[in-house]
């Protein structure tokens, strides 16, 4: 690529910001969340380490079929899974059932995380791609500054269901700007 798409880049930056609150969004909420199931105990806590246990099991072959769906495509629908998985624990379903939808939630994280710095790549310039590459990395960070910033006031206020479906709209959003942004031929 002779050019770098900045633009494309800060969408796609945008998309991992929503994969990261995919964490974040329990870690924010989890005391209120543990007053809303009461005796979830350490089921609870697997809630939080569920996204991320998903990854380990199957990081390896995410790769691979990412790669045979598309980048693009995968992103897309990793996005739209993610907000189907938020809307759905907004409704804070019985403990078993959220439970299993964060499994789910792990897996459209996975895939993000591997299609959009792959894509990120492609669409910066060599002389640019530490920059973009670098401006990646931030992904968990700022989501979580913003989570603590205006996620867990939102949480506090209105429930942990008006956080989750906050991010499920943030997702949603996300698929359309990437879907639009994102030209086919990327790969």
């Amino acid at each position: 690529m002779e050019q770098t798409r900045f633009l494309t880049v800060i969408g796609l930056w945008a998309a991992g910001l929503g994969a990261a609150a995919q964490f974040g969004k329990l870690s924010v909420s989890f005391s209120l969340l543990a007053d809303h199931y009461g005796s979830g105990g350490a089921a609870l806590g697997f809630a939080v380490s569920l996204v991320g246990f998903v990854g380990i099991l199957f990081g390896v072959t995410a790769g691979l079929l990412v790669a045979r769906v598309g980048y693009r495509r995968a992103l897309i629908a990793a996005l739209g899974f993610g907000a189907l998985c938020s809307a759905y624990q907004a409704m804070l379903p019985p403990l078993p059932l959220f439970l299993a939808s964060r499994a789910a939630d792990g897996a459209s994280h996975l895939a993000i995380v591997v299609a959009a710095p792959t894509l990120i790549a492609q669409l910066s310039a060599p002389h640019h791609r530490g920059l973009t590459l670098s401006l990646w990395s931030t992904f968990f960070g700022v989501a979580f500054a913003v989570l603590v910033w205006g996620g867990l006031p939102l949480a506090r206020a209105w429930g942990t269901g008006a956080l989750y479906a906050a991010h499920g709209a943030y997702m949603a959003a996300m698929a359309l700007l990437v879907a639009v942004m994102l030209p086919r031929d990327v790969i």
